[in-house]
């Protein structure tokens, strides 16, 4: 009886870290070119460390649902990398991305 009464709540304090993790995140936005603030087409948008991403659409914006915790890398030819810890439950994100002058050359 005993170990029940320490099992229990150990077993219980175990499920809530574990969902807490796992929540996932609505994230969509736009991606814009930092000097001309114009939208970015086809930018790519993935988790780090995971195979899942996307592109944005033609007029730069982008969703997509993510476990909150994990980071997106958005990446574009010619333009610095950008990465983004997902910290919130749902997130709308204005997403600026920086030439690269080494890339253009």
């Amino acid at each position: 009886m005993r170990y029940l009464l320490v099992l229990v709540p150990l077993l219980l304090a175990l499920v809530f870290i574990s969902n807490g993790q796992n929540v996932i995140t609505k994230i969509s936005g736009i991606v814009l070119d930092s000097a001309t603030m114009h939208p970015l087409p086809y930018v790519a948008v993935q988790i780090k460390g995971k195979s899942i991403g996307l592109s944005t659409n033609d007029d730069g914006t982008f969703a997509l649902e993510v476990p909150r915790g994990d980071t997106l890398i958005f990446t574009r030819l010619g333009h610095k990398p950008f990465l983004f810890a997902v910290q919130k439950t749902e997130s709308t994100l204005r997403i600026t991305l920086a030439e690269d002058a080494r890339l253009l050359k």
